[in-house]
C-alpha cells in the first residue's frame, strides 16, 4: 500500500507541478469563453442598428419606448422613430437613415393590418417590438382584468402517471445539468488519461518502466498511477467548477434561469459513483493502450477508439429527451464506455428503473476491475517487447502471464 500510494504521489506532482499543467487547466475555460465572447461579438455587430420608421395614420402611438441599446449579453433593442406621412419615411429609407417603416393605416383597430416596408427583412425583436407598441396603445386607459396573466399565457406543469416525474417550461435548464457535467468529465478524463498514457509510453521508450518494476509490482505501479491520474483529474475539476462558481457570482443578473435548476442529491450521488468508476477504466483502459505500444503517435490515433463510444449518448442526444427509456439509450446505459454519460442524461428526464442503474454499475465496475488487471499485465509483458507493439489478444491468453 505505501508503494501504491508513492506511486500516486509521483504521479500527481510530475503534472501538477509543472506550469504546463495550469496554463492547459485555464486555457480550456478562457478558450471557450473567448469563443462564445467572438460569436456574440461579431453576431451583434452585424445587427442592423439603424431605427425603424412608423407611420402612424390611426393616430394610436403617443409615445415610443426609450431605446436600449443593450450589454454585451444582450441584443440592442431595436430603435423606433415616428414619421408625419409615408412619403418622409420613404425618403429616410431610401437614404439609409431608416432600415424599414411601418404604415399603421386609419382603419387599424378594424383590420389590425400593418404595412412594413424595409430595406432589410423584419426580426422577431423588431416584430415584438412594434407589437408591444401597438398593443400598449390599443389598451392605454383601458382596465383588463388579469391582463398580466393573460400577456404571460398559461404555465403548464406535466406529472408522469407514478408522480415521481414533473416537467415544465423550463425543462430545457433541466439539461445544462447533465450536459454540464458531462463535458467537463470528458474534458478531464481525456486530458488527465492523455497525461497517463504519455507518461508510460515514455517511460516504456526510456525504459524507465523496467527500472519501476524492479521496485514494485505491475498492479501497484497501475494503481499508483490511476490514483494519481484520479488526482489529476479532481484539481482540473475543482479549478474548473470554482471558475465557473466565480463567473456565476458576478454575472447572476444575466443568469436568471439557473434559478429553476433544482439539484437533486440522490441524482447528484449515483452521477459521481458513476464518473468516479467511469474515470478508473477509461484511464486504466488508456493506460494499457500505452503499454501496448510504441509510441505517443501511435497512442494518440488510438485514442479515438474511446472517445467515440464515451460521446454516443451525445450524438444520440435528441433519442435521450424524446424517449429516455427507449432500447438505445437503454443499450447505451450499459454499455461501460459510454454509461458514465448515458444513465444521468436519462435520469435527468426520467425515472430510470433502480435494478439498470445497480445493473449497469455492477458491470462498469467489473470492467473497471478486470482492465485495470489488463493494464497490469500489459506493464509486465510490455518490457520484453520496447520495439514491437503488443498485440492485445497476448493479454487475454493465459500463458501471458507466465512470460
Amino acid at each position: 500500500m505505501n508503494k501504491l500510494m508513492l506511486v500516486a504521489q509521483y504521479e500527481y506532482k510530475r503534472h501538477v507541478f509543472r506550469s504546463g499543467f495550469w496554463v492547459a487547466i485555464f486555457a480550456v475555460p478562457l478558450g471557450i469563453l473567448l469563443m462564445v465572447a467572438l460569436s456574440m461579438f461579431f453576431s451583434f455587430s452585424a445587427a442592423d442598428k439603424r431605427p425603424i420608421g412608423i407611420v402612424d395614420e390611426a393616430r394610436l402611438i403617443e409615445s415610443l419606448p426609450v431605446f436600449e441599446k443593450g450589454d454585451f449579453f444582450s441584443e440592442p433593442q431595436p430603435e423606433f422613430k415616428l414619421f408625419t406621412d409615408q412619403q418622409s419615411a420613404r425618403t429616410a429609407l431610401d437614404s439609409g437613415q431608416i432600415q424599414a417603416y411601418a404604415f399603421i393605416p386609419a382603419a387599424y383597430p378594424s383590420t389590425y393590418k400593418v404595412d412594413y416596408v424595409f430595406d432589410k427583412p423584419i426580426t422577431s425583436l423588431i416584430q415584438s417590438g412594434l407589437s408591444a407598441i401597438l398593443r400598449e396603445s390599443l389598451m392605454k386607459g383601458k382596465t383588463i382584468p388579469n391582463l398580466t396573466a393573460l400577456e404571460r399565457e398559461t404555465e403548464f406543469t406535466f406529472q408522469s402517471m407514478d408522480g415521481k416525474k414533473t416537467s415544465s417550461q423550463y425543462d430545457w435548464v433541466k439539461f445544462l445539468i447533465p450536459i454540464g457535467i458531462g463535458i467537463l468529465f470528458f474534458i478531464t478524463v481525456m486530458m488527465s488519461g492523455s497525461y497517463l498514457m504519455q507518461a508510460i509510453v515514455e517511460e516504456k521508450e526510456n525504459r524507465t518502466m523496467e527500472v519501476m518494476i524492479t521496485s514494485t509490482s505491475s498492479t501497484e505501479l497501475i494503481g499508483g498511477k490511476i490514483i494519481g491520474d484520479i488526482g489529476i483529474g479532481m484539481t482540473q475539476m475543482f479549478t474548473w467548477v470554482l471558475m465557473l462558481g466565480v463567473g456565476a457570482f458576478f454575472f447572476q443578473d444575466k443568469l436568471s434561469f439557473l434559478e429553476h435548476v433544482n439539484l437533486d442529491w440522490n441524482y447528484a450521488a449515483v452521477t459521481l459513483l458513476f464518473m468516479l468508476i467511469g474515470f478508473v477504466f477509461i484511464c486504466a483502459l488508456m493506460g494499457m493502450i500505452g503499454a501496448t505500444v510504441t509510441s505517443a503517435q501511435e497512442s494518440q490515433q488510438l485514442t479515438g477508439l474511446v472517445v467515440i463510444p464515451m460521446m454516443l449518448p451525445y450524438y444520440f442526444a435528441t433519442v435521450f429527451i424524446a424517449s429516455p427509456n427507449s432500447i438505445i439509450p437503454r443499450i447505451l446505459s450499459f454499455f461501460p464506455l459510454s454509461a458514465p454519460l448515458a444513465i444521468p442524461l436519462r435520469m435527468a428526464f426520467v425515472t430510470v428503473p433502480t435494478w439498470e442503474i445497480i445493473l449497469s454499475l455492477v458491470i462498469l465496475f467489473a470492467f473497471a476491475i478486470g482492465t485495470l488487471r489488463l493494464a497490469g499485465k500489459a506493464f509486465r509483458l510490455g518490457m520484453l517487447v520496447y520495439e514491437q507493439k503488443l498485440p492485445i489478444r497476448k493479454l487475454f491468453q493465459k500463458e501471458a502471464s507466465h512470460e
